[in-house]
Order: C-alpha cells, then sequence, then structure tokens
C-alpha cells in the first residue's frame, strides 16, 4: 500500500491507502487498529474510478489512469464520521492529473 491517510474514530484509528496489490492497484483499502501495531486484515474502501466515473478510453501515456491516488479524508464538522474522500487521477478534459472529491455515503 502506499499513500496512507489515518484518523481517529470512536476509539480507533483508521487508515485508508491505495492498493498496491493486495486486491488489485485501482482500489483503496481500509485497515483499523486500537494500538498503532495491529492492524486489521485490509478491506475494501473504495473501488476503481471507473466505478464511479466514465471516461474514454485512456491515451497509452497515461500510465496511472483509473486509480485514486493520494486519498484523504475530511471529518464531518462535529469530528465523529468521515464526510468526504479526496484524491486525483489522470484523465480528465487535459488528461492530466483531476482533482476528485466523493461524498462519503456510508462509514
Amino acid at each position: 500500500m502506499e499513500d496512507a491517510f489515518i484518523w481517529k474514530q470512536n476509539g480507533k484509528f483508521h487508515m485508508i491507502a491505495r492498493d498496491m496489490g493486495f486486491y488489485n492497484h485501482e482500489y483503496g483499502l481500509h485497515l483499523t487498529t486500537k494500538n498503532g501495531i495491529e492492524w486489521t486484515k485490509p478491506e475494501i474502501a473504495y473501488l476503481n474510478m471507473q466505478s464511479y466515473v466514465q471516461e474514454a478510453n485512456p491515451p497509452k501515456h497515461l500510465k496511472r489512469f483509473g486509480r485514486l491516488e493520494r486519498p484523504m479524508i475530511l471529518m464531518s464538522k462535529d469530528g465523529k464520521r468521515p464526510q468526504f474522500l479526496f484524491g486525483a487521477t489522470q484523465g480528465g478534459a487535459f488528461e492530466t492529473s483531476t482533482t476528485f472529491v466523493f461524498e462519503i455515503l456510508k462509514s
């Protein structure tokens, strides 16, 4: 995994990170821990970008197309739950890095 983001919620630390091969290189992972040392088995935090955004097939030079990089969380105003997921991917109108913000409907 890479690009981990960690927050504390309900007495546990939570981590999201980009998958580097546990499931595949396009998913995001979610793990939890109470002590920061022993983490749970990774679960899928989010899917590949094609599950959320429809774009034409990427040009050959876009090697990171289809995956959300550098995931970050914005908590709700009361700080009790994740409300938004931020990240970047290749693609978009200019075929460069495009930022996405997703509202988290289930946490």
